[in-house]
């Protein structure tokens, strides 16, 4: 299965009047990229074209775990690896081990 298939077969349960009305995906694997497009811009609008416009909020969670997880696949940073190293800041944390109890260093 190409990964143009792949894309289309994992966003078009995505689409319709239950979920969103439209979407389009851009998705890269190595020099292949896929534009993929599928549905309405509104419920029984005009359809989705590749340059359509959409309100787009809060992403920068997602792009930050997509990119975090870029860099643990090149193995530059382990999944599970303390925060120390690259946030220096953050070493000799302290939490609260009990409500009524004292910061202790974790």
């Amino acid at each position: 299965m190409s990964l143009e298939d792949r894309v289309r077969a994992a966003a078009e349960p995505h689409v319709g009047d239950a979920r969103v009305p439209g979407l389009v995906a851009l998705v890269a694997s190595g020099d292949e990229v896929v534009v993929e497009v599928l549905g309405n811009l509104a419920l029984n609008g005009p359809p989705v074209r590749r340059d359509s416009l959409f309100r787009i909020a809060s992403t920068t969670k997602p792009i930050t775990a997509a990119a975090t997880l870029a860099v643990i696949e090149e193995g530059l940073i382990g999944l599970d690896e303390p925060v120390d190293r690259l946030l220096p800041e953050l070493a000799a944390r302290r939490v609260l081990v009990r409500m009524d109890g004292p910061p202790a260093t974790c």
